[in-house]
């Protein structure tokens, strides 16, 4: 699904502008996601009283590695720095460690450990399949990773983006 970084109601002639898309899930992109919030129109603002006029966190533009930091229980956490305020904010805002997306995080991180440790080994019997499931999964998540700078093997990494891309090759020529 696509979230519009200024809001639809505020600019329509960007609805369809690449400049002014995000991805985000229907879960997210749904009631009580950023709703029609910008900095823009003030007055729209969630919560009237709100001034501070921080913006939405653009995954075109900012670098969310060295923005934030996953805990060990996969919540996201600001690094210090100056733009901590506004990465907090975002962090509550968005709802980016909603209940259960923390969790999800670290099962994730479980199995990309798990992932370094099979990748190289033998791809016979148990291992093979235990890497194949745990390789389909991360690869479906390889954005996850990406976007927060999180670390990947060469080899890791090279298996999930070709799963990737296979995935996408055969869901195109399902259509």
């Amino acid at each position: 699904h696509e979230e519009h970084y200024e809001p639809k109601h505020y600019a329509p002639t960007r609805v369809n502008d690449p400049t002014n898309l995000l991805l985000a899930c229907a879960r997210c992109n749904g009631g009580g996601g950023k709703g029609d919030y910008h900095p823009n129109h003030l007055h729209r603002h969630r919560g009237n009283k709100t001034t501070h006029g921080f913006h939405i966190i653009d995954v075109r533009e900012d670098d969310f590695g060295q923005l934030m930091t996953l805990d060990s229980s996969g919540r996201l956490q600001a690094r210090p720095g100056d733009s901590r305020d506004r990465v907090e904010w975002n962090i509550v805002f968005l709802k980016l460690n909603l209940a259960g997306v923390p969790e999800r995080r670290r099962t994730l991180l479980r199995m990309r450990d798990a992932g370094e440790g099979l990748v190289l080994k033998s791809r016979n019997g148990d291992e093979h399949r235990a890497f194949e499931v745990m390789a389909d999964i991360v690869a479906d998540h390889l954005l996850f990773f990406e976007v927060l700078n999180l670390p990947l093997s060469e080899a890791l990494r090279a298996e999930l983006v070709a799963r990737r891309d296979a995935g996408r090759a055969s869901h195109h020529s399902d259509r």
